[in-house]
């Protein structure tokens, strides 16, 4: 698999497995940490072109590096590859899990309850120290389980999260999940 770290030192740590997904900011990938003991993780990484942004990726892992509860990813290391092709990308613990909106397809109620309740606890515990996530919608909800094995959700993605007392004046979030006063 070509990846964008071929040749460098994340290769020699960080042994490429698959694509996870791609979108506006970057692309993760699903990768073999050799120093955790070929543990899989996911590393993100953020387009060269979207480098403006990169304050906003630095935070995504800040935050979440500060933060610790059962239903909200856990991130591992920081990082770049060195100049002159230099290329930024964090690592996280990799959740096999789906989008909320195909997990759900046929679970039923309580497991949906299930995940919902997983999904207040992890946005109260934010709230509580003052991130706002600004970007809740089915995609950046994995979930695991259901049909009989326990059912288990994590919080991803919190490229747009802020502190509550930042007062950033741009509008964020993906328009049809936006609370109608951001709008």
């Amino acid at each position: 698999m070509t990846t964008p770290f071929e040749e460098t030192a994340i290769a020699r740590r960080y042994e490429p497995l698959r694509e996870l997904g791609s979108g506006g900011m970057g692309t993760v990938y699903l990768v073999a940490d050799r120093f955790r003991g070929g543990e899989q993780v996911a590393l993100k990484t953020i387009h060269p072109e979207r480098l403006r942004h990169l304050d906003k990726f630095r935070q995504e892992f800040t935050v979440l590096s500060k933060l610790r509860h059962p239903h909200l990813l856990r991130v591992i290391d920081f990082g770049s590859t060195p100049a002159p092709e230099e290329r930024f990308f964090f690592t996280s613990e990799y959740v096999a899990g789906q989008r909320l909106d195909t997990w759900a397809a046929g679970k039923g109620l309580v497991p949906l309850l299930q995940v919902l309740t997983q999904l207040t606890e992890v946005l109260h515990h934010l709230h509580a120290r003052n991130v706002l996530h600004l970007d809740i919608k089915p995609d950046n909800l994995l979930v695991t389980g259901g049909n009989g094995e326990p059912v288990s959700s994590r919080l991803i993605d919190l490229g747009l999260a802020r502190f509550r007392q930042q007062q950033d004046q741009e509008t964020s979030g993906t328009v049809h999940f936006m609370s109608p006063e951001q709008i």
